[in-house]
């Protein structure tokens, strides 16, 4: 799963959600890419990169 963060995802209370959230889709068998608008606006190629790696295990 990849999943874009905004500035909302910085508080504390946004972060435990998105931990529990996180633990949960790890416990089913998935994993959570995580980037922020920033870097998607900023790195794309490089966000990219990290999720073709991911995709591809290398």
């Amino acid at each position: 799963m990849i999943e874009v963060d905004g500035e909302y995802h910085d508080t504390p209370e946004q972060q435990q959600d998105d931990l529990m959230r996180t633990q949960s889709i790890n416990n089913r068998g998935y994993s959570v890419i995580r980037f922020s608008n920033n870097d998607i606006q900023t790195n794309l190629s490089e966000v990219i990169e990290t999720i073709k790696k991911n995709l591809f295990n290398e």
